[in-house]
């Protein structure tokens, strides 16, 4: 637990650290505090805590190889919906489609849904259990989404293994 909780920690003063982009005390001493809070805060929301050691640590680096396969998802649908917004025709098909994910975790589950939302062009409108309601806002959106090889769901389901 105590592996857990500086883990976390490190991994949100870092991230602290990269959004402030200033490194001086009055930020650093801030970035303790908050860090530091939700630290101890998110303890106890920990859905499982069988994960330990070197488990933890393979687990860190598929999360963080999620984390780097969802920054490059962002960047492509930012070009694909900016493709759209400054085209002379508003070439969209929006549409509601159902996807079906069989996880275990419900963070694994929260982790998928606001990947979604956070990917332009895509918006998690309902989960039921492992049932998501997404809006697309193309055809092309909609595909990706409902692919077997979607690469954000398949890592995700790395990370289910690893619980």
């Amino acid at each position: 637990m105590k592996d857990f909780r500086l883990l976390l920690f490190i991994v949100l003063m870092l991230f602290w650290i990269v959004l402030t982009s200033t490194f001086n005390v009055l930020s650093l001493g801030v970035g303790v505090i908050i860090c530091g809070g939700v630290t101890l805060f998110s303890i106890n929301m920990r859905e499982d805590s069988s994960i330990k050691g070197s488990q933890l640590l393979k687990y860190s680096i598929v999360f963080v190889d999620f984390l780097f396969a969802f920054l490059v998802e962002v960047v492509k649908a930012n070009i694909d919906v900016a493709k759209i917004v400054l085209a002379k025709n508003l070439d969209i098909q929006p549409q509601f489609i159902q996807l079906d994910v069989s996880l275990k975790q419900k963070r694994h589950v929260v982790l998928l849904a606001n990947a979604i939302t956070l990917t332009p062009g895509t918006l998690s409108v309902d989960v039921v259990d492992n049932h998501f309601v997404i809006h697309a806002l193309t055809d092309q959106a909609a595909q990706a989404m409902l692919d077997p090889n979607n690469v954000l769901i398949l890592k995700i389901m790395k990370l289910e293994e690893l619980t």
